[in-house]
């Protein structure tokens, strides 16, 4: 009896804990690396969160903005300002990664403004182009174009409730373990 009712009480916070996981805001979390793979090092990332609830409804491709980005690196540099922030995925492929990326942003640490715009499109890649120049003096300071401005890896982050299931599968293999002894 002393063994039933302890695994009535773990059972209930397992599924009182999955209850909680499973009604926050689940979502998909990608991070997606990007820049120009010319041999110069201009690279960063992004991190957004899509809503669970647009996934696999046959929406096809669906645009975003700067609302759904969650952190931004770019030069190793984390703090900018966004004129314009896009991109798009493929709602129906979600581990297809980001489909097009575009930004237009003025860095915030510096002396000197510099400003980045960067273009990623997975379905025309011969128009990706990634411009950084002077925003005071307005002088270009790099410019690449091409199939070498594209995106890196793509990581995905598990959605709560999937955790959650994975955490009540661990606790009753041990407490099945446990009963076993």
């Amino acid at each position: 009896m002393k063994y039933i009712k302890k695994l009535i009480v773990a059972t209930s916070l397992m599924f009182a804990t999955l209850g909680m996981a499973s009604f926050s805001a689940n979502a998909v979390m990608i991070t997606q690396e990007f820049g120009d793979y010319s041999g110069v090092p201009f690279t960063g990332s992004f991190t957004v969160d899509i809503d669970d609830s647009i996934l696999n409804q046959g929406d096809g491709i669906v645009f975003f903005n700067e609302d759904n980005l969650v952190d931004f690196e770019f030069f190793g540099w984390p703090d900018y300002e966004f004129f314009a922030f896009d991109f798009a995925i493929d709602t129906d492929n979600v581990f297809g990664g980001i489909e097009y990326l575009y930004f237009d942003a003025n860095d915030l640490g510096f002396e000197e403004t510099w400003a980045y715009q960067l273009l990623i499109d997975n379905a025309w890649p011969d128009f990706n182009y990634l411009d950084v120049f002077n925003a005071d003096t307005n002088e270009f300071l790099y410019f690449n174009e091409g199939a070498d401005v594209r995106f890196g890896q793509a990581t995905y982050v598990p959605e709560p409730s999937t955790v959650a299931l994975f955490g009540l599968a661990l606790m009753a293999l041990g407490l099945r373990r446990r009963m076993a002894k």
